[in-house]
């Protein structure tokens, strides 16, 4: 075990009621713990500010609350949902219990798997809808204010094309009226990884880290966009399999939320959004000194892709 593992495993079983055995890495920020029969996931992170987790936490355990498939907040010894700690630098500890679910094969992930993930989604935009109107978001963002959409920041300057696509795209998104049906806390970041599917096709959310205030559409863009990126495995039309799973998802949504008639001609929008999205990513987070191949070929494909306007964008079949 690591030295940074040993550091995270005696602070946790120092300030909260859980005697944790065995402890190993899931990703930068979260850890997979486990005690007895019992297992827990950890956030170990600075990357929001500790008022911003806060709300989060604040939020996400209303959710659970009201019936919303999320985790569970372990509360320390003293009764917080968010404890400090020191791992060379300050960083705040959330434990959760573990969500049920498992993480589905590609193969599964099929028009009625794609049905229950858009009736929890409904279900979470329907109880935040309430949840806004009693406590008002002080700490979370406008999605605009993160640094991941600071597209200039990231993409090199001589990448024009790329530039004005991502200011007009932007633009075009903040023109958009906004109101409480239209508009609120959203999870961000609906992935398949993100998304746990339970016996009888129960559905958890996990990793509400990047939530953020957002046009409520957004949150149906990022598992679309998430299943033709990795779980399309060829086996029919791109398109039919994207009108399958929209329509899927949307049958699902529309069971405990509305969608307002007017945003859905702003569908293709939000997915090239998540589009420029991801390739600022690329920009942010790789190591431009020690790229490997295959991350020059992946960039060097978005980039293509984006400059010549052929999106991966499948819906067509949507009103524009």
């Amino acid at each position: 075990m690591t030295k940074k593992l040993q550091q995270i495993q005696h602070m946790i079983n120092e300030k909260y009621s859980v005697h944790i055995e065995k402890i190993e890495q899931v990703t930068n920020e979260m850890y997979k713990c486990t005690g007895g029969k019992h297992v827990y996931f950890a956030r170990v992170t600075n990357y929001r500010t500790l008022e911003e987790q806060e709300e989060e936490l604040q939020w996400t355990q209303y959710l659970l609350k009201e019936g919303v498939g999320v985790a569970r907040v372990v509360l320390s010894n003293d009764y917080h949902q968010i404890e400090q700690g020191w791992i060379d630098k300050e960083v705040g500890i959330v434990l959760f219990q573990a969500a049920p679910g498992i993480h589905l094969p590609k193969s599964k992930w099929n028009a009625e798997v794609f049905k229950k993930v858009g009736k929890e989604i409904g279900k979470l935009h329907r109880v935040t809808l309430n949840y806004e109107q009693q406590n008002p978001v002080t700490h979370l963002k406008d999605w605009f204010e993160h640094e991941e959409y600071q597209f200039s920041k990231y993409i090199p300057k001589e990448e024009t094309t790329i530039h004005k696509i991502c200011a007009d795209v932007v633009q075009e998104i903040q023109n958009i009226s906004r109101n409480q049906d239209n508009y609120g806390l959203i999870h961000g970041d609906i992935w398949l990884e993100n998304t746990l599917v339970k016996r009888e096709l129960g559905v958890s959310f996990i990793d509400f880290q990047d939530c953020e205030k957002h046009f409520y559409i957004y949150d149906l863009v990022v598992p679309i966009y998430s299943a033709l990126e990795f779980s399309f495995s060829g086996n029919q039309n791109m398109k039919d399999y994207a009108k399958s799973i929209w329509e899927a998802l949307l049958e699902g949504y529309t069971q405990e939320h509305d969608i307002p008639s007017d945003m859905f001609c702003y569908f293709p929008l939000f997915f090239k959004l998540k589009e420029v999205f991801e390739y600022n990513l690329m920009h942010m987070y790789w190591d431009k000194t020690a790229m490997t191949e295959e991350q020059y070929r992946i960039l060097n494909l978005y980039r293509l892709r984006l400059e010549n306007e052929e999106s991966n964008n499948p819906f067509d079949f949507m009103p524009r």
